[in-house]
């Protein structure tokens, strides 16, 4: 009589894709490469910085799939990878996912790293169950990205990437909006858990130090608030958001 496979391990879907770890501390690398290792996943690539990064990507023999990368690296940080990954410098494909690794003393890069599209936060130490989850996420998903001039714009040069245009909470002008808005459906102060999918935001949102992170008249999807969700890990400061419900009629 046969064996049952009944019993036979089953091999994690990540297993088939590469990974590129980019981290300057060689016990972080090691740390995300095990737990790696734990979901089936032995593609891997490992630079010290952003400039190794990407002639790895470019010297690979196979696709890199996702890149997770920390932010604070000599020669290039993690930001001005993400940049040149988005703008697909030496003809790097732009969509290659891309996780940053953060801590809460990285949390004034966030706006930036908004504007460029990342597709997760890690906040570290990044647990084994963490790191399937989002990687799961975002491999699962089908992305549109912005045309190549919106992401030139983005400052990363500087050791906290601030927003190019900085405003305090002012009140709300509906007519400078660059959407059509329905007063009776506008909500103030609502907290991230009670955000409607593909409600519109009305207020830019902001960090505590006033880094704009989203701009008002951006609509909240299912992708965006999974991100906001990974981004109050690091600042949970970041609430409060005055939006216009979606129109359900």
């Amino acid at each position: 009589m046969r064996p049952s496979n009944d019993k036979a391990p089953k091999t994690n879907p990540l297993a088939r894709y590469r990974f590129l770890i980019v981290d300057d501390e060689p016990f972080t690398r090691q740390i995300i490469a095990t737990a790696l290792r734990g979901l089936g996943c032995n593609k891997l690539g490992f630079a010290q910085d952003g400039r190794e990064a990407l002639t790895a990507i470019v010297d690979a023999s196979e696709r890199t799939d996702f890149i997770l990368s920390d932010f604070q690296m000599p020669n290039m940080n993690g930001l001005e990878l993400l940049k040149s990954i988005r703008m697909g410098v030496r003809g790097v494909d732009n969509k290659i996912a891309f996780g940053l690794l953060t801590g809460y003393s990285d949390k004034e890069i966030v706006g930036a790293a908004f504007r460029l599209d990342v597709d997760c936060f890690l906040t570290k130490p990044v647990s084994q169950a963490v790191l399937e989850q989002r990687l799961t996420t975002v491999l699962a998903e089908d992305r549109v990205l912005r045309d190549q001039s919106y992401y030139r714009e983005v400052n990363v040069r500087i050791k906290k990437a601030m927003s190019l245009d900085v405003r305090p909470k002012t009140e709300i002008r509906y007519d400078d909006l660059p959407i059509k808005v329905d007063p009776s459906r506008i909500l103030d102060d609502v907290a991230l858990q009670d955000v409607a999918p593909g409600s519109t935001l009305i207020r830019d949102l902001l960090t505590a130090n006033g880094e704009v992170i989203l701009r008002s008249g951006q609509i909240l999807d299912n992708r965006l608030l999974t991100l906001l969700a990974q981004l109050a890990e690091i600042d949970p400061t970041v609430d409060g958001f005055t939006i216009m419900t979606p129109d359900d009629t």
